[in-house]
């Protein structure tokens, strides 16, 4: 593993521990995680084959000039300059003889939603697993007003977890 990738780690492990330690921590500066390391290493977490977008890039031609579109998008962000180009529109067959709606994103906004993926998963678990002990105890043993976490809507049948955006306040950086 490279040190990047590890720098990269790190600061994902980080984010974890204190998501479950401290469950009612609200995460505002996820922003500066967005940089050239974590793109880079998200990178290869990219389906290379998937289609490509509006702006017709293959990952393969991305990947030719990785650096310096992993640069520029980077500089992009940090001037708030960044705009997500439009989703590409196809329709696809379904089994009932209909059509159904497939967007695809260009391939820079493939890459940018990866990264933004990783670090939100990086607290979110912990959390979930936090929550999920919290609400199998019985009521009697919470202890008073304890409520599930705020970020968080729990729908226990089938346990599923959804998050209502209110840990992070912001993918455009700090204000």
């Amino acid at each position: 593993m490279s040190e990047r990738n590890a720098s990269v780690l790190t600061s994902l492990q980080a984010i974890a521990k204190k998501a479950k330690e401290r469950p009612e921590h609200r995460f505002r500066d996820l922003f500066r995680l967005l940089n050239e390391d974590m793109l880079r290493d998200s990178w290869h977490y990219i389906h290379k084959e998937a289609a490509y977008g509006v702006d017709r890039v293959s990952a393969a031609e991305y990947e030719q000039n990785l650096e310096a579109n992993i640069h520029q998008l980077v500089e992009e962000l940090k001037r708030k300059r960044y705009r997500a180009k439009n989703v590409l529109r196809r329709y696809i067959p379904k089994e009932n003889g209909k059509w159904r709606p497939l967007g695809i994103p260009a391939t820079q906004d493939k890459l940018l939603q990866m990264a933004v993926k990783r670090i939100k998963e990086a607290f979110r678990l912990s959390i979930i697993t936090h929550l999920t002990q919290k609400i199998l105890k019985k009521p009697e043993n919470r202890g008073a007003g304890e409520r599930p976490h705020p970020c968080f809507r729990v729908i226990c049948m089938g346990m599923l977890f959804e998050p209502i955006g209110m840990c992070v306040t912001s993918v455009n950086g700090p204000s």
